[in-house]
Order: structure tokens, then sequence, then C-alpha cells
């Protein structure tokens, strides 16, 4: 080769066809477009949730929306000054440092001041980024074809705007959908008072949204409001776990059993979540709480019959060091409200049947338990004024709890229960201490005429 030869970079990069090597620019570049978008519209739909955690107005969170654009505008002129200077490629790799280290360090951070410095120093990356993606699509891209790179390019930035709304939706924690419905119900329900009593019929989010305040109201009460639980409620993802545990301390407080939560941090051995002991005879029982997960199939509306076997598998694997209890929790939407048993009692009936013939644990025979199996189906009709909660005490390998009820159509005639309703009454205040109530007197107050031992049928809305 000629060494004075001269080559033209602009004539080849134009000349060059459509490959895999411009495919890789387009894709980089949006990535980075990407990024952009998001982090430029993700602290708004997290402002709110922030502003709650650290019990300060929204308002305060002006200082910090503003810090993003301010350090776009640095940045963008920055790095652009530098990326001249330096290459491409490395200002933008610091770029993406100056960007993604303040955002992994954003969650963090306690107070305001704090926010708003990530928020700048992350606004420095944002800003370079956004102008090096574009440069660096254009300076590769023929000419041909650089309007529609920098146009795909753009669709990254609109795609990550878009995403932070999406997110944020997907994210939203159940309690707060539950609190809305009831700030709906409470405006659309208001009536004129009648000696001081306001009266509407509940929906399931009232109930839900009530019925956890009460369960923590009962669990502090009776035991101690656990942190770990709280941080489970507070994680959108182990909600309904956690959901589910508070359900449990509040039925046993209710029926007269004094709760002792186990020792979560203790990892030297596997334990039950808690220790119930009856306060008038003493009898204490290991209890397992278990629930199946909403994103099942075989929750929510199915006709797929339910399996808890894998459920009492994994409670009866934990070691206990008294009688087992353990509750399941079906999760199933009721599809028909009509018949007085619905099909899943006689589907977990047959379940559980099968597994005390083959059940085994560690290669041994399981252990017995008292097992209850609940379906709450006021979780899954939230704004309806009908709905179920149901129980089912079963005996597992014992025999002082009346068997498992069969043909259940028999014995059971229809509970024509009055429709439940929210009734709110200017009133003295009550005492701190909740009433006690047995689990024999709970079992009485809730069966039906002619349901036999084993089958509680709370309500039908």
């Amino acid at each position: 080769m000629n060494p004075k030869q001269r080559i033209d970079i602009a004539q080849i990069l134009n000349e060059q066809r459509f490959s895999g090597f411009l495919i890789g620019v387009i894709v980089f570049s949006m990535i980075l477009m990407f990024l952009d978008g998001y982090d430029t519209q993700v602290i708004a739909f997290a402002a709110p949730r922030i502003a709650q955690a650290w019990h300060i107005p929204q308002s305060s969170f002006g200082t910090v929306f503003a810090m993003g654009p301010v350090g776009m505008l640095i940045g963008g002129i920055g790095f652009g000054f530098l990326a001249d200077i330096k290459g491409r490629k490395p200002i933008i790799i610091l770029s993406t440092l100056c960007f993604g280290l303040p955002i992994m360090a954003a969650p963090f951070c306690t107070t305001i001041s704090q926010l708003v410095i990530m928020r700048l120093i992350s606004g420095f990356g944002v800003g370079g980024l956004f102008s090096l993606a574009i440069v660096f699509a254009l300076e590769f891209a023929p000419r041909r074809y650089r309007s529609t790179m920098v146009v795909i390019a753009n669709v990254g930035y609109s795609t990550g705007i878009s995403f932070g709304g999406v997110l944020a939706a997907t994210v939203r924690h159940p309690l707060l959908d539950w609190y809305r419905k009831v700030c709906d119900f409470q405006h659309s329900q208001q009536k004129s008072a009648i000696d001081g009593l306001y009266h509407s019929e509940m929906t399931g989010a009232v109930k839900a949204y009530l019925g956890l305040a009460y369960d923590l109201y009962l669990c502090a009460h009776n035991a101690e409001l656990p942190e770990l639980l709280l941080k489970r409620l507070r994680n959108a993802q182990m909600f309904e776990g956690a959901l589910y545990e508070a359900y449990v301390i509040g039925v046993l407080a209710r029926a007269g059993f004094r709760i002792e939560l186990e020792d979560e941090s203790d990892s030297t051995r596997s334990h039950c979540e808690l220790t119930a002991t009856h306060q008038d005879t003493g009898r204490k029982f290991s209890v397992e709480v278990k629930a199946i997960s909403s994103a099942s199939s075989r929750a929510g509306a199915t006709s797929a019959p339910p399996r808890i076997r894998g459920k009492l598998h994994e409670a009866l694997c934990k070691q206990a060091d008294h009688e087992r209890v353990v509750f399941i929790e079906l999760n199933r939407a009721e599809l028909d409200m009509t018949g007085d048993i619905p099909a899943w009692v006689q589907q977990v009936d047959a379940d559980l049947a099968r597994a005390e013939q083959d059940l085994t644990v560690e290669g041994q025979p399981a252990p017995p338990a008292y097992v209850f199996v609940t379906n709450r189906g006021f979780m899954h009709a939230l704004d309806r004024e009908r709905w179920t909660e149901i129980g089912v005490s079963c005996s597992f390998k014992i025999d002082d709890l009346p068997s498992r009820p069969r043909n259940l159509q028999r014995w059971l005639r229809r509970s024509r229960s009055r429709p439940w309703s929210l009734s709110r009454r200017a009133s003295p205040r009550h005492s701190a201490r909740p009433p006690k109530l047995t689990l024999s007197k709970l079992q009485h107050s809730t069966r039906s005429p002619g349901c036999p031992p084993g089958f509680l049928r709370k309500a039908e809305r």
C-alpha cells in the first residue's frame, strides 16, 4: 500500500452494508437511551412511596425532581466536550458509571439531601449518555441509514419512560389498592345518620383492609408485632404469605391462645412459625402457616381441583416441639355461590386421605397434625358485596378430632345468614383487652344448623 494513499473513512462508512455490526450499534444505543428514559421518569413513581416511608410531605421532592434536569444539562455539555478530546468509548463508560453508581446507592439514602445529591450525580451521567448515544449511532451509520438509526435509538428513550409506569403499576402494593377501594367505598356509601349509626354493605376490600388491621392489633396485644412480619407485609412479593400468617395469629388469639413467635434468626434448625398455648388448658401447639400463591394455576377463579399435599409436606418437614397444627389457605375465588358446600371440600378431603396413606418426611411416615384448610373468598371479591369465607377442620392421623366430613350435602342445610355489614357508631372508648373466644365457642357460633363437626362456614355474602 502506498504510504501516501489517503483513506476516506466517511466513504467507507457510507458504502458499508447493513450488517450485524450496525445492528449491534443500534441495540447498544437503544439500551443507553432506555436507561436514560427510565431514570428520568422513575423518580416520579417512587416519590409517593418514599414520602410515605420517610413521613414527609411529597412537596419536599421538588428539589429532587429539579436536580435531574440540571444534572442532565451539565453532563450533556461536559461529557460531550470530554468525548471530543478523549474519545467516545471511554467517556460513554464513564457516563455509565456516573449514572449507575448513584442509582444503586439511592435506595440506601435516608434523607432528602442525600437523595438530591444522588439525583444530581446520576443526572450528569444521564445527560452524557443521552447525547453520546445519538452521536455514537450517527458516527457508525451510513448516510442512508442515519435517520432510521436515530429514530430507533430514540424509541429506546420512549420505552424507558413508559417502562417506569408499567413497572410501578405491576409492583403496586396490594394494600394500597385496598386503601383506595376503601376510600372510594367511604365516599360512595355515606348516608345520613340515624341515631348516630351509619350502615352500609361491606365489600371484600373493606373486609380485607379492616381484617388485617384487627389481626395486627391482636398480634401486638397477645404477643408482639415482629419486625420481620412487618417487613414481609411491606414487601409486595411476600405480602400474601405474611397476610395469612397475621390472619392465623388473629384467629388463634380470638380463640383464647397465647402466641409465642419463634426466633427467625435461629438458622441452626428448622421450626414452625409460632407456638400457641391455650390460656385455659395450657395445651401447646406448634403452628405452621402455608398459603397457595395467587399466581398458582389452582388459585383464583379456577375449576382445577386444589392440591394441598405439597403445602402439607412443607409444613410437616419443619421441626416441632409440640403437637402440630397446620393452616393452609387455598386462595380460590368461589365460582358457585348457590350451593351449600364448595366442590373443593370433597377434593381436599380426598387429597388428605391419600396423604395419610403414603406421605413421608425424610423417608419416614409423616407425623400427625391438626389441619385447618381455609378459603377467604373475599380476597377475590374486592369490589363485590357477595363473598364467602370458609374453613374446614381436618384430622391428619389424629383420632380425637372429628373425622373429615363426608357427604356433607346430606348433613348441611342452607345457611341463610344475614348479609355482612359495616356499622359505625359514636361510642365510648372500648376496653384495651379484646374479648377472648375459645375455639369451642368459635365453632359453635359459626356452625350452621345440621352442619357436621369439622366444617365451618363463617359467612356467605
